[in-house]
């Protein structure tokens, strides 16, 4: 696995970590696990609903907790259609992607759809998600490397290095 990857795959388990924490059931994503506990379809729903503002709900014809994997595979299909009927953009990932358990691109490409759809949405419809990001990224940089915007900020690597610092310090050394 490439250095890119695991930056960006630690970044996403780290968000739905976060939005996990606003439920009122305790469940977290790991890194190492992340395609099999997403594959289980229980902590996508739990994301979904959180991210939707009804973390006490329940997508119609999900069986909660289910070990057999056709159950499981009709979890999802019900989870997909629910995003579908959410304007959640799919392209290119399907339920059965998800299911197997074993490909990252899909469950990173996932979970980025649901940054996209549910945390920078509002700069989507309005303005800008340029600004929107770059106001995301200027407090995490800023221990490290002061950031104006993505061209010059960005031409030396440094801004780059001092984003995975803030997100992955084991994994990089800022100075």
């Amino acid at each position: 696995m490439s250095q890119h990857n695991k930056a960006q795959r630690l970044a996403f388990v780290k968000w739905a970590n976060l939005r996990l924490t606003e439920g009122e059931q305790a469940a977290r994503l790991t890194v190492e696990g992340l395609e099999a506990e997403l594959a289980g379809a229980d902590i996508l729903e739990m994301l979904l609903l959180i991210l939707s503002g009804d973390p006490a709900g329940h997508i119609p014809g999900v069986k909660r907790g289910s070990t057999h994997y056709l159950q499981i595979g009709a979890n999802l299909q019900c989870i997909w259609e629910w995003m579908e009927k959410e304007h959640i953009d799919l392209t290119g990932i399907t339920s059965l992607s998800i299911r197997q358990g074993v490909n990252e691109r899909s469950c990173l490409a996932l979970l980025w759809r649901l940054i996209l759809k549910y945390d920078m949405a509002a700069t989507i419809d309005g303005d800008c998600v340029y600004d929107s990001l770059l106001e995301w990224v200027i407090p995490h940089c800023k221990p490290h490397k002061q950031i104006r915007n993505f061209e010059g900020s960005w031409k030396d690597g440094l801004g780059f290095l001092a984003l995975l610092h803030s997100l992955a310090a084991h994994h990089v050394q800022a100075d």
